[in-house]
């Protein structure tokens, strides 16, 4: 256990990974996500990035985790 953790990059395609989503993995990295924040003893920091983008005139979407959405 640690007194703080970070989560960076708290977005779909990041956690769960793209990979994870094409191959059906997501709940290995459901209980990776459960693993990450239960360690944490005072502190848990989430972060995510923008939701959305614009790079070279092209939108990107980067919709937060479908995990934090379950946390509530």
């Amino acid at each position: 256990e640690f007194d703080t953790v970070i989560v960076a990059g708290c977005n779909e395609e990041i956690i769960p990974s793209k990979q994870a989503i094409r191959e059906g993995e997501v709940e290995s990295e459901r209980r990776l996500m459960y693993v990450a924040m239960t360690r944490a003893k005072d502190n848990l920091i989430l972060t995510v990035r923008p939701e959305a983008k614009e790079i070279n005139g092209r939108m990107y979407a980067n919709p937060i985790s479908r995990f934090i959405g379950e946390l509530a």
